[in-house]
């Protein structure tokens, strides 16, 4: 398209524009005023009808006066009748009668009076008549709208002996506003027209003035263009030749000036130019020299460094022992495809993980910290590590760094089987018929384990008290192995979690065998007796104590004492608050003197460590958190037993927070179980798979630990009852049947309770 045209086309555009944006500012101004003048007019006309319906109402309403109180009915329907025949604006008058009866009533445009009965279409209520204020209001009547207007007629000691109403028409209200509107029509109507033949004319001459212009411009542009062309074609002597004394003269000087730049600055190139082959030359020796030495840096190292591009391709240039680790790749090939071979798995999680780096939607550095970090070829263990590279801001690939960390896990695998090693020693020393029982529930939990009828369910379950259980003992690698276990089997890998049961079956093994060659072939026949009881057994047999006092104490002798159980549980919550940093806890101890049969009680024990580390986790504050609410720094926790006739009470009890049953009603309607009533959310608490967390860590977030105890103590006959205040705290009170026989459990002879201060 031609400039000249161009120009006469923006032209018209604009003037268009700016007609079109006139006419309707000056349309709408007019519809708005036009609006307004018939707002005004229908409100004046409506202030006259009210002004005359008043007077009409009030003057006849002083007028009847007299004539009401003689009971002079046929003046009455006089007065009525010919106020109505004279005004063709009054459509009714009505006299009605304080008892409700009605005197006259006339219509208008009739020559003779209504019939009394007919009043009743107006639907007035009798009662109206008794009514003592002047009333004005607005009718649907005979099929338009009546404006209605009444006054009382008052005697002279202001008793009110009836009421005259009359309904003015609404016609010349109609009438008027339909001739103002008339007007408003003709008048903008008239006004656009106008405006429109302005429009027309002006664009006319503002489609000659730019012709005019159009042509005084182009002509030069033509000869720069033609020059242009030339000089393009290898005239460069060629120049333009411009003599207007506007802009574009201005231009065409400046164009001549820079054909005389650009052949100052061709000699000035080809001088450069001879120079700049040979320096090229030398700048390719030093980066071959370069190149070299970075090669002989990347064939030593024993680090393997891979660059990729955005799009996922490995480049050529990486370390030699990434061919010795993964084989030599052809070219062009992307990443996630080169480690395909050897790990499928790590392939998919990569370009997933990449495909959202790219996305740009989540930030940089959590997209990398999600790309898979290990991977294992044979016998070897790598670590990768990666740093994004950019180019001018933009993101442009990946540097990969990977890490041979074989002899490093290794090492930490040994590590922790001696940590392991020594735990166990130290466990059995400090309590040995508590850890014995310990040992077997655990060997209990693995055969369930192995079993392939046990339900998913159930294995999370099993899964969940074995970690919490080893983690107390000091059985941090067991404890690792049952988090892992249970992450495969939330991601439904049946695989990896069979694979990982195979690894937790041979620690144990080396932990069954070590506790074998501690306590030999009689080890676990052995009872241990603490040298006071002894003490205190030999004096009542010197005081002659009955057999069955004698007998009673060295039955005892085969029990544990709960406080054992209790101070392992404190111990535990100590540990926990420090590390999830609830800072210092104090814990209380209250055995009642109680003693228990280890192997009945033992699952118990091992499904409790999940209410303390609920009670750390979720319950208890930070200090911090706990001055600011105005409570001591540090927190407390009681764990008590006590025998309460023929029961067992075992309560946990804390200060902190206390539960948030809404999560709880939240978390248990998102499992379709029920939430109306107080033991329905405590049944929730304790069903599997409800938990307040929204993320899963070592401590807690499956939704399992609580679930284990409300299962062992259904199996055991008990219940339990949970107690929570906001901000108060939490109380676990389980209340367990004693056996038959009574002797799973013997308090001291006194009962006084025994009390172990911070555990």
């Amino acid at each position: 398209m031609r400039l000249k045209t161009k120009l006469i086309r923006a032209m018209v555009m604009t003037l268009a524009v700016v007609f079109g944006a006139t006419l309707l500012i000056v349309g709408y101004i007019n519809y708005r005023s036009g609006r307004a003048t018939l707002e005004t007019i229908e409100v004046q006309i409506q202030q006259s009808i009210t002004r005359k319906g008043q007077g009409v109402a009030m003057n006849h309403a002083l007028a009847l006066r007299a004539l009401v109180a003689d009971n002079a009915f046929g003046d009455v329907a006089r007065l009525v009748e010919r106020a109505v025949q004279q005004d063709d604006e009054i459509a009714y008058g009505l006299f009605l009668g304080a008892s409700g009866r009605p005197w006259a009533y006339v219509r208008g445009g009739s020559a003779d009076p209504a019939v009394l009965d007919d009043w009743n279409e107006l639907q007035i209520p009798p009662e109206a008549g008794r009514a003592s204020e002047l009333q004005a209001t607005r009718r649907q009547v005979f099929g338009e709208k009546v404006f209605e207007f009444s006054a009382p007629v008052a005697a002279d000691d202001g008793a009110v002996l009836g009421r005259i109403f009359y309904g003015l028409s609404s016609v010349p209200l109609e009438r008027a506003l339909s001739a103002a509107r008339r007007d408003f029509h003709r008048s903008l109507i008239l006004t656009l027209f106008l405006l429109a033949i302005l429009g027309a004319a002006a664009m006319l001459l503002g489609v000659g003035i730019i012709r005019n212009l159009s042509q005084r411009i182009t002509r030069p542009l033509a000869h720069l263009t033609e020059v242009t062309t030339a000089i393009a074609a290898g005239a460069k002597k060629e120049r333009v030749s411009i003599s207007s004394d506007d802009e574009i003269g201005v231009l065409g000087h400046a164009f001549n000036g820079m054909l005389q730049q650009l052949d100052d600055s061709y000699e000035r190139l080809e001088a450069l130019n001879r120079t700049l082959e040979q320096r090229v030359v030398e700048r390719t020796q030093e980066l071959g020299q370069r190149n070299r030495d970075m090669r002989l840096v990347l064939d030593n190292v024993n680090q393997g460094f891979l660059t990729i591009s955005r799009n996922g391709i490995l480049a050529q240039e990486r370390s030699a022992i990434v061919d010795r680790w993964f084989g030599p790749h052809q070219a062009q090939i992307t990443f996630w495809g080169y480690v395909a071979a050897h790990d499928r798995n790590f392939s998919e999680l990569f370009e997933l993980g990449y495909e959202a780096l790219l996305e740009d939607v989540l930030p940089q550095q959590l997209c990398l910290d999600q790309l898979p970090r290990r991977m294992r070829i044979g016998q070897r263990d790598l670590a990768f590590s990666y740093h994004a590279i950019h180019d001018a801001g933009t993101f442009a690939g990946l540097l990969i760094v990977v890490n041979d960390i074989t002899e490093q896990l290794l090492h930490a695998r040994q590590e922790a089987e001696q940590a392991e090693v020594l735990a166990l020693f130290r466990a059995f020393t400090q309590d040995r018929t508590g850890f014995l029982a310990f040992f077997e529930e655990a060997n209990r939990m693995l055969e369930g384990l192995q079993d392939p009828r046990t339900a998913l369910i159930d294995r999370k379950r099993l899964y969940h008290t074995l970690k919490g259980n080893a983690g107390l003992t000091g059985f941090h690698a067991v404890a690792e192995l049952c988090h892992t276990a249970e992450d495969r089997l939330a991601d439904s890998d049946e695989a990896g979690a069979a694979t990982t049961l195979q690894a937790l079956l041979a620690r144990w093994e080396k932990l069954r065998e070590t506790l074998a060659a501690l306590i030999g072939e009689r080890g676990r026949d052995m009872v241990e007796v603490a040298g006071a009881e002894l003490e205190a057994a030999l004096d009542e047999l010197r005081d002659g104590a009955t057999p069955a006092r004698t007998a009673a104490r060295l039955a005892a002798w085969r029990l544990e004492p709960a406080e054992k159980s209790l101070v392992r549980l404190g111990h535990h919550a100590r540990g926990l608050a420090h590390r999830l940093g609830k800072g210092e806890l104090d814990v209380t101890v209250e055995s009642g003197g109680v003693r228990l049969d280890p192997q009945r009680f033992v699952g118990l024990w091992s499904e409790l460590v999940h209410a303390v580390r609920n009670a750390v986790d979720h319950g208890l504050e930070t200090p911090a958190e706990r001055q600011a609410k105005g409570k001591p720094a540090r927190a407390r926790l009681h764990l008590r037993t006590r025998v309460d006739a023929d029961h067992l009470v075992i309560e946990i009890e804390d200060d902190g927070r206390g539960i948030s049953w809404a999560a709880v009603r939240r978390a248990a309607a998102a499992k379709g179980l029920p939430t109306d009533t107080a033991e329905d959310l405590t049944n929730a608490l304790l069903a599997p798979g409800v938990t307040t967390r929204g993320t899963v860590t070592a401590t807690s977030g499956r939704g399992m630990g609580l679930a284990a105890i409300g299962g062992r103590v259904q199996a055991m006959g008990g219940r339990i009852v949970i107690t929570s205040t906001h901000e108060r705290g939490t109380k676990f009170e389980l209340r367990l049947p004693m056996s038959v026989n009574g002797d799973d459990h013997l308090p001291r002879e006194d009962g006084r309770a025994q009390k172990v201060a911070n555990a």
